[in-house]
Order: structure tokens, then sequence, then C-alpha cells
């Protein structure tokens, strides 16, 4: 696919950075032949970094961060940057000539700056979308953000080759609000995260406990998370909330605590260890959030770790959200879809003692793995690209 020239990744979070946006790329593009790409990404000096998740084939070049002294200035003003971010896409293009450039947001300055380059350029953007841009955006410091957002969105999405959408619940929200079709680009695991034996992990030894990990945010999941809590008071069972979390203390101070609840952070390794000992793994979404786009349109990341994880996913999520939609389609969750702590009490206590029930949501969430491999979701991208550059 390199005849014409490397594809060019713009996308400051990128491997080894530690992150979500960063772990999706390293799985998408880990299994891409490496000579087909040049990324351009940013490192600042307090960056968190995993040296296992380098690419080591993979040419990084790093855009300078002269800004990266004043944060609370970037904050509020980062889509200023997407005129250096532009200078430095063209001057990597200049010496890569790529056939295309292809970003990732968030950041808004990196999509704000692709979108420029590829105009001075005159070569084809794609867009991959990992949240909706008008709703992400959620601290009260991000003044000029939403702004940009209002005032450019619809237009760079159609000035685009092609946007790229998480859900098929996203796709339809970018075909609504500004009349662009999408391609629905999966989240993806490496392909050895699929484990050999695929059926219900550590019956005799499983903790009795709900695992949840992830961040806890108002706008995205709090709520549920608080039924939870309510929801283990009533359950018939001793069943507590293990949970692991990159800000226990602000989390407990928010009112998720009590005698049936335990906060931690640990490493990705020892997270993943943890669940697949423990009884059920949480799934919340928030029913009451002042960004409903979002919690309609997301695939949380965490997921990708449930779905080989052997244990039963419970999603306690609005019905409309693509999470209750896929897990009640696919049948690789269990769902209650009230705000309700009694029917989640409930659904807890029949869950644990329903062994069969748990295996088919295990070897419902395995099948919902194997579509989403690295390996099948980067030849079906490959496929769609060829498709483009032929079109072109």
């Amino acid at each position: 696919m390199n005849a014409r020239g490397p594809l060019l990744i713009c996308s400051r979070p990128f491997p080894p950075k530690i992150g979500g946006s960063s772990i999706l790329s390293r799985n998408l593009w880990g299994v891409w032949p490496a000579k087909d790409l040049v990324v351009l990404s940013q490192m600042y000096p307090d960056e968190n970094v995993d040296p296992k998740l380098v690419l080591p084939e993979v040419q990084i070049i790093y855009a300078p961060t002269w800004w990266s002294r004043h944060p609370r200035l970037i904050s509020l003003c980062a889509p200023l940057l997407a005129w250096h971010i532009r200078r430095e896409i063209i001057r990597v293009a200049r010496q890569c000539r790529p056939r295309a450039l292809w970003v990732n947001w968030p950041p808004s300055q990196y999509l704000l700056g692709a979108w420029l380059a590829s105009k001075a350029l005159k070569l084809p953007l794609y867009v991959h979308m990992h949240d909706m841009w008008s709703t992400a955006v959620t601290s009260p410091r991000s003044m000029m953000d939403p702004l940009v957002s209002r005032l450019l969105q619809g237009r760079i999405l159609r000035d685009a080759r092609r946007v790229f959408a998480i859900t098929e619940e996203a796709a339809e929200h970018f075909r609504a609000k500004f009349g662009v079709d999408s391609y629905v680009l999966k989240h993806s695991l490496p392909d050895s995260d699929l484990p050999v034996e695929q059926g219900l992990a550590n019956r005799e030894t499983v903790s009795p406990v709900v695992h949840f990990a992830g961040y806890i945010f108002a706008v995205m999941n709090f709520d549920a998370v608080l039924n939870l809590v309510k929801a283990l008071d009533l359950c018939q069972s001793a069943i507590t909330l293990d949970g692991y979390t990159f800000n226990p203390e602000e989390i407990k101070a928010m009112g998720i605590q009590g005698s049936r609840v335990s906060l931690r952070t640990a490493s990705k390794m020892e997270v993943m260890s943890a669940q697949r000992k423990s009884a059920i793994l949480f799934l919340p979404l928030a029913f009451q959030s002042s960004h409903p786009d979002e919690i309609r349109t997301v695939f949380p990341t965490k997921l990708l770790e449930y779905f080989v994880s052997g244990r039963p996913i419970l999603v306690h999520a609005p019905a409309d959200s693509w999470a209750s939609r896929s897990a009640r389609k696919y049948g690789w969750g269990e769902v209650v879809d009230q705000p309700d702590p009694q029917l989640l009490a409930q659904a807890i206590d029949a869950l644990l003692k329903d062994e069969p029930r748990q295996q088919a949501l295990v070897a419902a969430a395995y099948e919902e793995a194997r579509r989403r491999l690295s390996s099948n979701v980067a030849r079906e991208l490959r496929q769609e690209l060829v498709r483009l550059e032929k079109e072109a």
C-alpha cells in the first residue's frame, strides 16, 4: 500500500504513552506494515510511558512542545496550537511524502492542524473520532474548544475523505447531525490477548466481588456506580465492589464509599489478573448526564479487557446506549437499563446463582473479542483504504 508514500498518522497520544487512545492506536497500528506508517506525535517531559507498548519498527517524529511549561494556558486555548501542528505536519510531509493524512480526535489542535495541513498539501484526510467532539469537552477551563467545535466540526468532517466512527450509534450521530457517512472502525485488541482456553474462568476459586476498572466521572458513569454501591447493601449475597481507578481518594470524597467498597490503583497486568478472579465485571454508564450523545455512542475501552477475562459482564446503562443495545443483541452482557438499585441487586444475586447464564455470557464475550481482533480489524481497514484510493 505504500507505492505512493506512507500513511502519515497525526496523533498526540501514541505508544509508548499510557492512555486509552494510545492503547487503541497500538492495537490497530501494531499489526500494520511498519514501513507504511510515519507518525507525528508529542512527548511531554512528565509523560507516563510503558516500554512494553513500544512499536519499535514504526518511525515516530515528535513535534516540539515549547508550550508544555504553561498547561493552564493550553487548557484554555488549545485550538490555537493548530497552526503549530499544521506547520509540523507540513514539515514531516515534505520529508516522507505521504499519500494521505490520518488524524485522531482528541485533541482538537491535532484535528484542526491536520485539516489545515491537508488543504495546504492537497492530501486526503482520514478522521478517526474516538469520541463526540462537541460533548466530550467537559472541563470548565476549556473556553475555546466548544466554540471551535460548534463552528468547524461539520465542515472538517465533510471535508474529510473518510470519517471513522467507533460504534454504529456514533456513525448515526455524524449522519444525522452533519450529513456525513462514516465507516465503523471497531476498537480492537491484540490477537495475543485472546487466551487458548475460553471458558468460564476460575469457577471454583472466584472472589465474591463486583469488579470495576477505569475513571469515574459525573458526566460518564458516576450515578451508575453510586447505584451499585446502594445495590450492594440490598444484595442477599455478601458481595463487595473491588474498584480500580486513577483517583480513589477523590472518588471516595464524592460518595463512592462504604463497608462493601474497596478502591485502589494498580498496573494493567494486576487489573487484568483481578478481573479473571472476580465474580462479575461491572460496566456503568451515566443515566443522568449533561452529554447524553456521549453516553449513547461511546465504546468504553475497558470492555476490551472484559471480553477476554472469562468472567460475566453486567452492563448498567441507559437502554439507548451502544453498550446496552450491543450487549443485548450479541449476548455478551447482562443488562440493567433502569437506574434502580433494587433491580441491580436482583440482577447481581440472580447472576451469581446461575452458572449456565454466566457461561453463555462469557462465550458471547469471547465471540465479540474474536470479531475485534487487531488482525481482522486492520485487514478490513486496509481493504477500505485501498477502495478509497482507487476511487480517488
